[in-house]
């Protein structure tokens, strides 16, 4: 099983911190790219705690203590 699987927002969540990321690169204005990129790696990083919760206590029992 994936991750993927058990936390079903990641795809939701990456799809659109990348949207607003390429959206605000394309833009060609700094800091809304500088702000842009600051909240895809906050998503990123708790994206990857998640994960590492679940690898750690395992899929079943991090479903109510990971999130």
């Amino acid at each position: 099983m994936r991750i993927e699987a058990t936390m079903t927002d990641v795809r939701v969540g990456e799809d659109e911190s990348h949207r607003a990321l390429y959206d605000a690169v394309l833009s060609g204005d700094p800091a809304r790219a500088w702000v842009a990129m600051r909240k895809h790696l906050e998503v990123a990083q708790d994206l990857e705690e998640r994960v590492s919760c679940i690898t750690r206590l395992g899929r079943r029992e991090a479903t109510h203590s990971c999130y």
